[in-house]
């Protein structure tokens, strides 16, 4: 459990994590909290059914797509650092494969 805890502190503070993807767990906190639910929250413990779903849903599509995308921006830049394209020319050509078996 501190695990997860752990994990969503430190994607909610990586910069390489989008902010909408920050938001989402953001909103779904302010849904739990504000008064207007789909299920009423008059009812002890059937409507705190959809609040506690959302927050659940939203945690893990944050923790999913949050890892991931630090995954892919730290395998195309393992360094963590800017890396330009070198600059070169570009040249065109033809190519054939020459298998041993062939006898041109």
């Amino acid at each position: 459990m501190t695990r997860l805890v752990t994990l969503f502190l430190r994607l909610m503070l990586d910069r390489r994590v989008p902010w909408k993807l920050k938001l989402l767990p953001l909103l779904a906190i302010g849904y739990a909290i504000l008064p207007w639910d789909f299920l009423p929250d008059l009812i002890p413990f059937i409507g705190w059914i959809d609040d506690i779903a959302i927050l659940i849903v939203a945690t893990l599509i944050f923790l999913g797509l949050g890892s991931s995308s630090t995954a892919f921006s730290s395998a195309q830049n393992p360094d963590g650092k800017n890396k330009e394209k070198p600059k070169g020319q570009v040249f065109d050509g033809e190519y054939r494969v020459i298998d041993d078996d062939d006898k041109a």
